[in-house]
């Protein structure tokens, strides 16, 4: 079964649709664990062996080279 949720990931300039690969592999982990934390606040029920090829395996990536703001004030930061 498929999940719908999404997560958009805002990436530095130097990374495009043709190399943001190289960031993912930096940052897979902390990703890997943000998206189980929203799954399951409980990291001992997380996959224990969260490689790269873990991540591709458990995660589609689509790539957009725009974001488009909305909204009509400032960005607001939620506390948890």
């Amino acid at each position: 079964m498929e999940a719908n949720h999404s997560l958009a990931v805002l990436v530095p300039d130097e990374y495009d649709e043709y190399n943001y690969e190289e960031f993912l592999k930096k940052n897979f982990s902390h990703i890997f664990e943000e998206e189980s934390d929203a799954w399951m606040s409980d990291p001992d029920v997380w996959p224990r062996n969260r490689t790269y090829k873990k991540f591709n395996e458990w995660f589609r990536v689509l790539v957009s080279d725009a974001v488009i703001d909305l909204g009509t004030g400032p960005v607001k930061h939620e506390l948890f």
